[in-house]
């Protein structure tokens, strides 16, 4: 698979691609970086008025960061699912919190103290 030939979508898609090897993964990767590391040198020429074509430029960004935003929103979710997943755990334990917790170490001080004839 040749990566420079890849649609904006195509790479796209391939980077959130579960399925595909991890090394294709990481190819597409690296020549995205490669056209956004352009794409910012080309802005920062016309930022000190050299010339360049914007639109392909623009449409690489928007690309990137639509993909940003989209692992931000996954990442997002994911934190969201394991504070859910943290809190039940926390509530669980078979009806037992943290007052649980203090009263299995309330019976363990009792059998130390009885133990040793406190």
């Amino acid at each position: 698979m040749d990566c420079r030939r890849l649609t904006l979508e195509a790479c796209t898609h391939a980077t959130q691609n579960e399925r595909l090897p991890l090394q294709a993964v990481v190819q597409v990767l690296f020549f995205e970086q490669l056209q956004l590391r352009r794409v910012i040198a080309g802005t920062l020429l016309m930022a000190e008025g050299g010339r360049r074509r914007l639109p392909l430029q623009r449409r690489w960004l928007q690309v990137a960061g639509r993909a940003a935003k989209s692992r931000v929103q996954e990442l997002e979710r994911e934190c969201s699912s394991l504070k859910k997943a943290l809190a039940k755990l926390d509530e669980g334990d078979d009806g037992e919190g943290a007052a649980g917790e203090e009263e299995e170490e309330r019976q363990r001080q009792r059998r130390r103290d009885e133990r040793f004839g406190v």
